[in-house]
């Protein structure tokens, strides 16, 4: 043989060894796999999650409470009542200075003040905080005067107001607390100052897809039901065992005093729980 036909057997022997596999295989006998994601089960996961993000949306726009005014807190009616009285000696109001003069009274400063600054300040005030402080949460309500009338300054509705907010308690209008989300299918928990509305309209559409007849229902509630069924008539027929089921763990407590300390234990079957004492009982 000539080197050439030698070169030539050994690059067939090689191309040989490594495709022979590959030609083996092909054409593989092939099958369909049988569906192993539903899809309507994702949908429903994710109708779950916007409901939870809309509740806590809905919620935490209900409970933070919308800004007061500044101007009531710190009495901005009162501050023109003190600037119409002691303001009054630098203007031709002093009766004293223009004694004689026609058309001077001595409230020439409040109706001054009241023109150009107080009837603008008072439609202001009514309009966007016609409500009671805190948002519309508590029972002080600021009481804006009709016209600016000279007096000295005085103000403690700041005083009040924070007392009232340090002592708030959660969950005390109806709509505060965290509901089931059929609550919030109906009615639109944001009701101060002013209520938001209706409902959005999805809650309603995305409960029913989630929880009353979802679309993965159908070959999905025989296997939830019998589930059910079985835990159900599990929990009809348990015995706890009372103390013979009682599995101590070594270990001492305390509830409340460290000279009074006893035994902690564990109970053997499931939906059972150690009383403190000497059994195990149902849950």
């Amino acid at each position: 043989m000539t080197l050439k036909t030698n070169i030539f057997t050994i690059g067939f022997l090689i191309f040989s060894i490594f495709a022979m596999p590959m030609l083996a295989k092909a054409d593989p006998a092939t099958t369909a796999l049988s569906p192993t994601c539903n899809g309507n089960i994702l949908q429903s996961i994710e109708m779950r999650g916007w409901l939870e993000a809309e509740r806590e949306v809905v919620q935490n726009q209900n409970i933070i409470v919308k800004p007061d005014s500044v101007m009531e807190y710190t009495c901005f009616d009162s501050h023109l009542n003190n600037l119409a009285l002691n303001g009054a000696e630098i203007f031709s109001e002093n009766l004293s200075d223009w004694s004689g003069a026609s058309n001077i009274s001595d409230d020439d400063m409040d109706n001054a003040l009241n023109n150009m600054v107080w009837s603008s300040a008072n439609g202001y005030l009514e309009q966007n905080f016609g409500h009671t402080l805190l948002g519309g949460r508590s029972a002080i309500n600021y009481p804006l005067p009709s016209s600016v009338n000279g007096a000295d300054y005085t103000c403690d509705i700041m005083d009040k107001i924070w007392e009232v907010a340090k002592c708030y308690n959660f969950q005390q209008l109806p709509n505060d607390g965290f509901m089931e989300f059929d609550k919030y299918a109906t009615t639109d928990n944001r009701m101060l100052p002013t209520p938001c509305g209706a409902a959005d309209s999805r809650v309603i559409d995305y409960v029913i897809g989630t929880y009353v007849s979802p679309d993965w229902a159908p070959e999905m509630k025989p296997a939830v039901k019998a589930s059910y069924d079985n835990a159900t008539l599990y929990n009809l027929v348990r015995n706890c065992g009372g103390s013979s089921r009682v599995i101590k763990t070594g270990i001492r407590i305390f509830d409340d005093s460290p000279s009074s300390p006893r035994n902690d234990a564990i109970c053997l079957n499931p939906g059972c729980a150690y009383n403190g004492t000497n059994a195990c009982t149902p849950i």
